[in-house]
Order: structure tokens, then C-alpha cells, then sequence
């Protein structure tokens, strides 16, 4: 059996796959010179399925999908002479201003969200950048949960289980957003949701998310085949699951589980709120068919004076999730700089570690499925790199650049310490087993059975895990063209598959069978088989004489 590493294969895997599973495209492909342009693409489709036959579409045209608002709209980065109307379930591309209005008739709630929020994005990209006012910087906003994974090799995890919804950023990610709105049944109700903030904050967080698919790819990096699918849950399409008899804002963090907890009640999940919304998240990524999932709760700060919590804090996450939290004007950050406050707490959803030294960093902390060294730090050795977690000033100049450190990209598993154009978290390889089912005859078929897994990269601190597929099975015979083998479960898309193929019939003369079994990112197994088949003779009877 014989590991490969081809781009050309990942180039074929991405136009082959089965269309029921999201496919992504290969290094080679990303880093290609056609011009791209942001664009708003509407679809025509009925489910999460198609939507995602619409994604492995555009990405096999040389476009990249950055946001996905299931099923009917996403984000996109397109070649300027894209003509897809009519194509792949896409319906409309749009390159100006959408009509929010006129979609919120002819589609769902997300949809118009997601026209709002690509209107916000162009309204934000003409406006000009203003300064962060002095003493903004973050204040320790890094927080582990009380059920959070402990590091250490349990077992192997491959693919992640229910307890790691987020161990690092590669792969497909979902998002729930959740704008808390208070009630008065508990504490007073000061703060009140208009539609005006709603897309203030469903641009800036779609802003953010969109920010770290791109910063993956900073200076010609690598692709980490990342996107997210978001879903904003509001007072003005969900006001049953977002209430709470609390007021977040006029509340200390430390009381964070009893609004939470109320939220996560009303979606149907109780018990200690961490693990509840926890379990929500692997729920999330399960229906939608994601790798990873996390939460975000904002609470509403309109009316508040300062934009902070009781105890002074504004924003913060859990290391490795399963959410984070943040105000609506995020004290002197404000509602114009959420995206940069969301895009850096982003980071701490996947093992990320803050550089800015209020934190208390230091150069010798590790984070990560890879276990990296935070070396970045503020304190103690100078800081050398320009990163969205260092200070505010530093923030300011990184953001608009796509910037993250050399350590902190590692920590959320963006190295490629191979150099083979795909970064470690994702560069796994495939174990295939394959045997004969028939015996080689002139005239008839050669049939096999095998399995394929794919086998994750090894983490030095914690359990195994991979969100790679197996995506393909090919075979060809004497070198003649590849052709897919068979699903045994009808579709190419869990960790591990069982297949079968069947060749044409067979000539008399020597024979060599291929089969080849793809990972997500175009990594395969090969198995060949090879044998001679004798020229045949007809034989008369003997009869004696």
C-alpha cells in the first residue's frame, strides 16, 4: 500500500465527488490568478444538501465560499466573468446592493439577514477607518469551561466527538448567534433590540467570520478549507427562544449561566449551561452536516452607559468553545469595531491564545491540537509579528491586513510544517484494505471489495482527530480512464467507507488494476493488482481408434 500527496488529485477530486457532500478544492486551485470579486449569491434550493451542491459548484469553478446562510444565500468570492444563473441551484449573483425587503418576501428570515448583512459589508468597506480611543485593549478575555476537554491521548477521536466542537479551524464550521432579549419578569428591562442594531450586528459578525476565511490564505498561504454557515436567532424571527427574564448587560459575567441557561432551556437543553450548550453545538454541526460548531450571545448595551458588564468586562470566549459573549458597543471598541472584537475571540474558540499583555501571556504556554508555544507574547521576549491578538494598537493594523502570528496560526492548526500546501490539522492520510471477490477470467469482470479510513494527524497533547472524508474511490484498468467505484452505504462522505468495483470484462493477455481511495484534501491510497490471463484453446475429444 502506497500514501500520495497530489495536487492534480485533489484538482479531480473536487469535480468528481458525490454532489451530496461539501466539497472542497485543492491549494493549487485557490492560489490560481483569476480575478475574484465579492458577490451575494441566491439559491434555488430546498435544503442544506443543495445548497452545498451549489458551494461544490462554484468552488470547482475557481470560486470560494466564505459564508453560507442555509439553504437559500451565501457569500462568495467569484471570477469576474461568472454566468451560474441557472446552474447548481443558483438563482441571482449580486455584486451591488441587494433588496433585503424583496428577498425577506420570496425567501426566509436567514436569507434577508444575509442580504442585510452583505449590504452592511459594502456600506462598511466605503467607510473610513477610525481610531480606537486609548485604554481599549481587551481585558483577560480568555475563559476555560467548567467541561472543557483536558488535555492528554484518551482515545482516538476521529472524527471529533461530541466533547471537541471545536478543536481547530479547518473544515466547515457552524455558527448560531443569538440576540438575548430581556422580558422585565426578573430584572428590569432597560434594553430593548431595534432592527437598525440586529443588522449593525449581523454585518459585523458575518464580517468577522468572513475575515478568518481569508486570513487563512494571508501572504499565499494555504486554504484550510474554511467556512461557516451562520444562523441569527432575534427578537424579530425567534423572540420565544432568545427571551430571558434577565438583563445581561446590567449583570456581572459571573451570572452568564442563568441568561444562557434560559436560552439554552428554551431550545430544549438544561442542566449545567456549558455542557448545554455544548451538546446544542454538536446538535448544530450534526443537522447541518458541519465539522465544527460554536455560539454566540450578545447582549444588548444600547441604553447601557458604557457598553460593559457589571464587573467591567465587554467581550471573552472559551478556549477551545463552546461560545463566546460580547456587548453590543463593546465598551470604546463600539458597534463599528465588533467585527474586529468578534474576528479576535474567534480565535479563542480554536485554542487561540491572547499575545496582548494585560493577559498576563507568556512565551512558554502551549495551545492547540498541536500544542504551540505562544512565543508571540507581549511579555517577556518582545513580540515581533503584527496579530489580531496582540494589543489594541497592533489590532488595529493587523485586522484590515488579515494578520495573525506565526505561534497563534499553529495553535489553531494553520501549519504546514511539510510544506506540501495543506496545513497539518487537515494533511492526513488514507489506509485502504482491498481484496479480490472474483477469480481472473477472459470474458468476464474483475470484482473487488476494500475499505478506506482516513487516518488523522497525531496530536501531541490530545486525542486523534480528523474532519477529512473519504470522498472517492476510482479504479482503471491497464491505465485506461478512472472510474469511480461503489458507495457501499450509497454516498463517499464519513471517515471510513466500504466500497466495491467491478472492471469491464476481461481480454486474454496481462492485466493491471488500480484502485485509488481520496481523502478530503486529495490524499489517497493505492492498491494494484496484477496477472496474465493465457490464450485459449479449443480442445477436440480424443477418440480411439
Amino acid at each position: 500500500m502506497t500514501h500520495f500527496r497530489n495536487p492534480t488529485a485533489r484538482a479531480l477530486l473536487a469535480l468528481t465527488m458525490c454532489a451530496l457532500a461539501l466539497v472542497r478544492v485543492s491549494p493549487s486551485t485557490l492560489h490560481a490568478t483569476t480575478t475574484l470579486s465579492d458577490a451575494f449569491v441566491l439559491l434555488d434550493a430546498d435544503n442544506i444538501a443543495m445548497m452545498d451542491q451549489a458551494v461544490a459548484f462554484i468552488r470547482a469553478q475557481g470560486g470560494r465560499v466564505t459564508v453560507t446562510f442555509a439553504p437559500h444565500a451565501l457569500l462568495a468570492r467569484v471570477p469576474n466573468d461568472a454566468n451560474w444563473v441557472g446552474q447548481a441551484h443558483i438563482r441571482a449573483i449580486v455584486t451591488d446592493t441587494a433588496d433585503a425587503d424583496l428577498i425577506a418576501r420570496d425567501y426566509d428570515a436567514q436569507a434577508e439577514l444575509a442580504a442585510r448583512a452583505w449590504n452592511g459589508l459594502r456600506a462598511k468597506a466605503r467607510a473610513p477607518r477610525q481610531e480606537l480611543p486609548p485604554g481599549s485593549d481587551l481585558i483577560n478575555d480568555t475563559r476555560i469551561a467548567s467541561d472543557a476537554p483536558p488535555r492528554g491521548v484518551h482515545s482516538v477521536s476521529a472524527p471529533p466527538s461530541s466533547y471537541y466542537t471545536s478543536m481547530f479551524a479547518f473544515g466547515s464550521v457552524q455558527v448560531d448567534v443569538f440576540l438575548v432579549e430581556s422580558n422585565g419578569t426578573i430584572d428590569a428591562n432597560t434594553e430593548n433590540w431595534t432592527t437598525t442594531a440586529r443588522d449593525s450586528v449581523v454585518s459585523e459578525i458575518t464580517a468577522a467570520l468572513n475575515w478568518w476565511v481569508l486570513a487563512a490564505t494571508q501572504g499565499g498561504r494555504p486554504s484550510a478549507n474554511l467556512s461557516f454557515n451562520i444562523v441569527f436567532h432575534t427578537p424579530f424571527n425567534e423572540p420565544s427562544i432568545v427571551a430571558t427574564g434577565y438583563e445581561p448587560i446590567n449583570r456581572t459575567t459571573d451570572d452568564e449561566g442563568l441568561w444562557i441557561g434560559q436560552v439554552m432551556t428554551n431550545l430544549g437543553y438544561s442542566g449545567n449551561y456549558w455542557s448545554a450548550v455544548r451538546s446544542y453545538d454538536h446538535a448544530r454541526r450534526t443537522t447541518f452536516g458541519r465539522d465544527w460548531a460554536y455560539s454566540i450571545f450578545v447582549a444588548n448595551s444600547i441604553n447601557d452607559s458604557n457598553g460593559l458588564f457589571a464587573d467591567g468586562y465587554f467581550a471573552y470566549a472559551y478556549l477551545g468553545g463552546p461560545f463566546m459573549v460580547m456587548t453590543y458597543d463593546n465598551d470604546g471598541w463600539g458597534i463599528s469595531r465588533m467585527e474586529m472584537v468578534a474576528a479576535h475571540e474567534t480565535s479563542h474558540i480554536f485554542n487561540g491564545l491572547d499575545e496582548y499583555a494585560s493577559s498576563g501571556c507568556t512565551d512558554t504556554e502551549t495551545s492547540g491540537y498541536l500544542n504551540i508555544a505562544n512565543t508571540n507574547c507581549e511579555n517577556g521576549t518582545p513580540a515581533t509579528e503584527t496579530s489580531i491578538m496582540r494589543s489594541a494598537s497592533n489590532q488595529q493594523i493587523a485586522y484590515p491586513s488579515y494578520l495573525i502570528s506565526t505561534p497563534v496560526r499553529g495553535q489553531v492548526g494553520w501549519r504546514d510544517s511539510d510544506g506540501d500546501g495543506i496545513y497539518d490539522v487537515g494533511d492526513t492520510t488514507v489506509q485502504m484494505s482491498a481484496s479480490r471477490t472474483s477469480t481472473p477470467r477472459a470474458g468476464f469482470p474483475m470484482t473487488y471489495s476494500g475499505s478506506a479510513t482516513d487516518i488523522a494527524f497525531a496530536s501531541p497533547v490530545y486525542s486523534a482527530m480528523s474532519v477529512n472524508k473519504i470522498t472517492q474511490v476510482r479504479y482503471r484498468m491497464d491505465g485506461g480512464t478512472w472510474l469511480n467505484g461503489v458507495p457501499s452505504d450509497g454516498a463517499f462522505n464519513y471517515y471510513t467507507e466500504n466500497f466495491t468495483v467491478a472492471t469491464a470484462s476481461l481480454s486474454e493477455g496481462a492485466h493491471t488494476i488500480e484502485i485509488q481511495t481520496l481523502n478530503t484534501v486529495g490524499n489517497y491510497a493505492s492498491y494494484t493488482d496484477s496477472f496474465t490471463l493465457g490464450t485459449s484453446k479449443l480442445m477436440l475429444p480424443f477418440v480411439q481408434k
